[in-house]
């Protein structure tokens, strides 16, 4: 990229489940347990959708160590909140 261009390596999304519900997830990070409602898409397997966790902080999302997989039937919905480097 040059000067005037962003390069972004993440898309943040949120998603609802089929009952209309926001997928949210919980986690632990140095002993203390967290829970966020924001992901990004890390591989798509058959029927199921292997998703990182991501945490929100102020205005930014930092990509955890933490993976959930969710059967792609379950998801009714998924929102795109804002692209990011994480």
């Amino acid at each position: 990229p040059n000067i005037n261009n962003s390069c972004y390596n993440t898309r943040v999304i949120t998603i609802y489940t089929k009952n209309g519900t926001l997928l949210s997830s919980s986690f632990r990070e140095d002993g203390i347990l967290y829970t966020s409602s924001f992901f990004r898409v890390e591989k798509v397997m058959d029927d199921c959708v292997n998703l990182q966790i991501l945490r929100a902080i102020d205005d930014r999302y930092i990509a955890t160590n933490n993976f959930i997989t969710v059967k792609i039937k379950c998801i009714c919905a998924v929102k795109c909140v804002v692209d990011t480097i994480t």
